[in-house]
């Protein structure tokens, strides 16, 4: 997946704009990894950036994290597949 399907499936899962996706991508491009230790940091750039409620945030956060994680398994899985 690219990074356009990526914002498009969020949305889609997520009350959220195009645009806050685009926010949401970004706050997780910052981090290397996306461990435990550094779940409660991304969620509290989310807080920062996005106003949304903790509960929220960490929806959000579960979210995007499913995505990537999805985007990246489909990737290793069907590398050679069409995105037609």
């Amino acid at each position: 997946m690219n990074k356009k399907e990526l914002i498009n499936e969020l949305t889609s899962r997520t009350d959220l704009s195009e645009k806050d996706c685009r926010i949401v991508f970004c706050i997780f491009e910052r981090y290397l990894f996306w461990l435990k230790k550094n779940k409660n940091e991304i969620i509290n750039d989310l807080l920062d950036e996005l106003d949304v409620t903790k509960n929220k945030a960490t929806d959000i956060y579960e979210s995007a994290l499913d995505v990537i994680k999805n985007g990246v398994k489909d990737s290793i899985l069907h590398p050679f597949s069409s995105k037609d």
